[in-house]
């Protein structure tokens, strides 16, 4: 056995028991937020969405000199590694189980079913029957969250190598960038590409392509005990303060001495602009895209002709960033695309086979938790001849669509642009996005320079994000006072 593949063998025993570890905790936490109401469901949600969102090319970044340094012994490693995995995946399995598709059987349903089966009827039969039943029922949204999850542990990358830990992502990827011939690189992608793609490659058409009517809107969660939700309150608070916060920290103490020296040394401070506008750039065209390929996509329901071959290839985009970025490496080498190699274009069709399935997801999410008849009256709201209904319409019209539209392209913009894989095999030599430089310094040493340069990464494009906004309202409050003063105008023309 070489070292690929007891690398994959192990990665895949990580994975599939994590999994198993976090989905009871993803079911508790499910129950908790929908038996919350009011503010204590947003400040769920706020504190769940920290590590999810912090990128993991920063968490890495701040462990990796305590791997170094306190951390010698492999197993201690793989624990510490595991444990801040099981912190990070929990709000992913969460929102995904939140969110996921209803069940149209109920659970009596499931038991009248049980009920009807005749006595001649042979064991292995029956037990096909309640399997069969389950997955259309309750374990249809068990199943979806641990897809998701699964997804994210097989193909972590940058917490794996940051923190010296044994993963087939980390061994193809060094080997990869050694030098090793691209034609065996693509011979070893390919069986941990299909087996994530078995796994979870029917997570798009799982969204899409069920129906939204649930057989249970009307149960009612059951009560949790005190001991329980205060357990749960210190998981969010433990995986806020491991994940987010301590590393925030760490860039915020050595921030102010790092920032100090980056403004006399111009040529890191204007290698980073460049990365993090490279980084931008790429994100940005590829979450648009994406976002409106997945709209079209999804627009019929349920999909058929073309549509449903567009989601089984969609599905394949499921594969990992390396599996992709390996593809299109080769791809754009042969005669007829060599001319495009030295371009931009490789690495942004990556990023956009990357989202796209992730794109189908979110529509899909939306979808879920969309309500057609509120838009419906929104719209017909927004054709009122008072001005002022107009004003509330467009309101509603943002609550109710917009904004997660809004939403799921700011988390699309975010994953690419914290990619690191897909950009340092595709970009060309010239063009460096951020991500890659700070993970390529980041394996010699840790100092101030470089702790400031990844709190410029991230903030700056939160930064861009409020000053888009607030673009936004002045051009909203400007249209708003325009028609005001038009209409004043003519009232005055008319009485004279």
């Amino acid at each position: 056995m070489n070292h690929f593949t007891s690398a994959w063998i192990w990665t895949l025993f990580r994975s599939v028991l994590l999994v198993c570890l976090a989905l009871p905790w993803c079911g508790l936490m499910v129950r908790w937020i929908r038996a919350s109401q009011g503010w204590k469901r947003s400040l769920q949600w706020s504190l769940m969405s920290i590590p999810f969102l912090f990128p993991e090319l920063l968490t890495g970044y701040a462990y990796s000199q305590m791997t170094r340094l306190l951390i010698t012994d492999a197993w201690t490693r793989e624990f510490w590694f595991d444990l801040l995995l099981f912190f990070r995946i929990v709000p992913v399995g969460t929102g995904l189980w939140y969110c996921s598709p209803p069940s149209p059987l109920s659970r009596e349903a499931i038991h009248v079913r049980v009920l009807a089966i005749r006595p001649e009827v042979s064991s292995i039969r029956r037990i096909g029957i309640l399997c069969w039943y389950q997955l259309q029922g309750p374990a249809r949204m068990t199943l979806f969250a641990g897809a998701g999850l699964f997804l994210v542990i097989f193909q972590e990358f940058e917490l794996a190598s940051l923190l010296a830990v044994r993963s087939w992502t980390v061994w193809l990827f060094d080997a990869q960038v050694e030098g090793l011939p691209q034609w065996d690189s693509l011979k070893y992608v390919v069986l941990p590409a299909l087996c994530t793609w078995l796994i979870c490659g029917s997570l798009p058409w799982w969204v899409v392509g069920q129906h939204r009517e649930s057989a249970e809107l009307t149960s009612r969660p059951s009560p949790m005990s005190a001991r329980v939700q205060a357990s749960l309150w210190l998981y969010l608070v433990l995986a806020c303060a491991l994940i987010a916060i301590y590393p925030f920290c760490l860039m915020g103490l050595e921030t102010a001495q790092g920032l100090s020296a980056l403004v006399y040394n111009w040529v890191h401070l204007r290698g980073l602009m460049e990365g993090i506008l490279i980084a931008g750039g790429l994100a940005l065209i590829a979450a648009v895209v994406s976002d409106l390929a997945a709209e079209v996509l999804v627009a019929q329901f349920p999909p058929r002709g073309w549509k449903r071959i567009a989601l089984v290839g969609v599905s394949c985009g499921l594969a990992g960033p390396l599996a992709i970025g390996l593809t299109l490496l080769s791809l754009f080498q042969q005669p007829g695309l060599i001319s495009w190699r030295e371009t931009t274009i490789p690495a942004l069709c990556g990023l956009v086979v990357w989202l796209l399935p992730r794109a189908v997801v979110l529509q899909g999410i939306r979808r879920t938790l969309r309500s057609p008849i509120a838009e419906h009256a929104a719209t017909l709201l927004s054709a009122a001849p008072d001005f002022q209904r107009q004003i509330a319409a467009r309101r509603v019209q943002w609550l109710i669509r917009d904004r997660g539209q809004f939403a799921a392209r700011v988390v699309l913009f975010h994953w690419a642009y914290w990619e690191l894989t897909i950009p340092s095999l595709l970009n060309p030599a010239g063009l460096i996005s951020a991500p890659v430089r700070l993970y390529i310094d980041a394996h010699f040493a840790r100092n101030a320079i470089l702790t400031a340069k990844a709190c410029i990464m991230l903030l700056a494009p939160v930064l861009v994000l409020l000053s888009c906004w607030c673009l936004m309202r002045m051009i909203r409050a400007a249209r708003q006072r325009q028609p005001r003063q038009t209409t004043s105008a003519s009232h005055n023309l008319h009485r004279h």
